[in-house]
């Protein structure tokens, strides 16, 4: 089932997988909650609805779109997830800002290790 044109912008809750979650949809990229239950939340991924686990998503008001999201990878290295297009940028050095090359935004990035999983010392100032 499709959905007709989402206006995102006025979406009363946005969701994002959490770091552990293994769901068919890009990690760290911010989704529209379509309904949310005590179980399950209904999130809408390219205009289709998709249930997901309550507790494998980060659940917020309002869209952050800030700051880059740092995903760690098991092989291959970590990468950033635009927070305008949800594009994938391979990280490969710390900056202070990332320019998107898909939507051209300019967003700082978010070097949480909590919720990048990354281990201290990873790449993020010699730490």
């Amino acid at each position: 089932m499709k959905l007709p044109g989402l206006e995102t912008r006025f979406a009363r809750r946005w969701a994002r997988l959490g770091a552990d979650a293994s769901c068919p949809f890009r990690r760290g990229a911010w989704y529209p909650v379509l309904s949310i239950g005590q179980d399950e939340a209904v999130i809408e991924v390219r205009r289709k609805p998709v249930i997901v686990p309550r507790s494998a998503l980060d659940l917020v008001a309002a869209r952050p779109n800030a700051t880059w999201t740092l995903i760690p990878r098991e092989c291959g290295g970590p990468y950033l997830v635009c927070p305008n297009c949800a594009e994938r940028v391979w990280w490969r050095r710390l900056l202070a800002e990332v320019q998107c090359w898909r939507c051209d935004g300019v967003f700082s990035v978010n070097l949480d290790r909590t919720r990048a999983g990354l281990p201290a010392g990873h790449g993020i100032g010699g730490d």
